[in-house]
């Protein structure tokens, strides 16, 4: 599983993990894996963001929380990741 970047809070992973209990499109979507608190504190970032007009025009996408089926992918993109908050 190919890992596009790295940043502060996590990483971003080429092939978009399955969720638990959401259906995602996931065509042309990536996955970012962070800790559970770092993705709410950011979303919540996203929520204030919504807000500025005209905003989405220069965005690609505003991220979906999900929480990734505990399968061999998941594990895989952890694995690749080796990130110190993950």
């Amino acid at each position: 599983m190919p890992v596009l970047g790295k940043g502060t809070f996590g990483c971003v992973v080429d092939t978009p993990l399955k969720c638990e209990t959401e259906k995602i499109n996931k065509k042309g979507k990536v996955s970012k894996i962070m800790i559970r608190e770092d993705a709410i504190e950011e979303l919540n970032e996203y929520k204030v963001l919504e807000k500025v007009p005209e905003l989405k025009k220069y965005l690609l996408d505003f991220p979906i929380y999900c929480t990734p089926e505990n399968n061999t992918a998941f594990h895989k993109a952890i694995k690749a990741c080796d990130h110190r908050r993950i």
